[in-house]
């Protein structure tokens, strides 16, 4: 893949017919799916194109038809109705799990980002749409300030937030948290319940927001809920690697990859 042409931007025409590409795919929004710059440029390119419809650009729950639509596009049938219908199976484990767990039993959880853990995002934007399909359980309520998110909080309003469980994207921070007196008092710290998002080969829960998702889903209901949801992480981790990187993961790797 790091020998593959980078193109950029979709104004880079130039680029984009030096490529030579059979066909492009233009992700459009559910509720907004003709994209009429893109359009504009690519009718005068006289270039293929077909939109694939995602909701809000990340929403798991429009992953499956996407999927199937692929295969039918691309005549993989057979590989993306298993990738579909692993996608299917778990948002439905995720859905069961929930109907037995009534909010006050749901943990509050608070997203870290950045190395001092005070960025986040609020419960409406596409970066914690994994929160939300987990029991809509973020505890930094509000409507986001722009579509890149990363909305900055103070250490007060964390220790006022006093989450359950926190879950960061970076490495420095979750090391040094059990250590700093800012962070030490909060719930999560005090229970040993901060979580590092894995991420290879890219991202389990966010930043980019990805199909990596599907098996982040199910490592995030792991952590929320080790008692309700108790399926086997590291075999789910090796059959989605199998399924959909094409990779065959030992048992010793996928433990390495998660983080246990």
């Amino acid at each position: 893949m790091h020998d593959l042409p980078v193109i950029g931007r979709l104004s880079n025409t130039e680029a984009l017919v030096a490529a030579h590409p059979d066909l492009l795919i233009i992700w459009g929004d559910k509720h907004a799916p003709i994209h009429q710059r893109s359009e504009e440029i690519l009718g005068k390119l006289n270039i293929p194109y077909v939109y694939v419809t995602v909701g809000d650009l990340a929403d798991l729950p429009d992953y499956p038809e996407a999927y199937a639509f692929l295969g039918r596009l691309f005549g993989k049938e057979e590989h993306t109705a298993q990738q579909a219908a692993w996608c299917r199976q778990a948002l439905d484990e995720v859905a069961d799990t929930l109907k037995s767990l009534p909010k006050p039993l749901r943990p509050r959880v608070y997203y870290a980002e950045g190395k001092d853990g005070l960025a986040t995002e609020c419960d409406d934007s596409l970066h914690v749409h994994l929160l939300r399909l987990a029991g809509d359980v973020n505890v930094h309520r509000g409507h986001t300030s722009c579509h890149m998110g990363l909305e900055r909080v103070t250490i007060e309003q964390v220790k006022a937030y006093d989450p359950d469980v926190i879950i960061a994207q970076d490495q420095e921070f979750v090391d040094g948290i059990r250590h700093d007196p800012a962070w030490r008092g909060i719930q999560a710290v005090r229970d040993g319940r901060v979580h590092l998002i894995p991420r290879t080969p890219f991202n389990w829960f966010d930043r980019p927001p990805s199909f990596m998702r599907i098996l982040g889903l199910k490592w995030l209901m792991q952590r929320l809920y080790p008692e309700a949801y108790t399926v086997d992480l590291v075999e789910e981790t090796q059959d989605f690697y199998r399924l959909f990187l094409g990779i065959r993961l030992s048992a010793d790797a996928a433990r390495r990859i998660i983080g246990q």
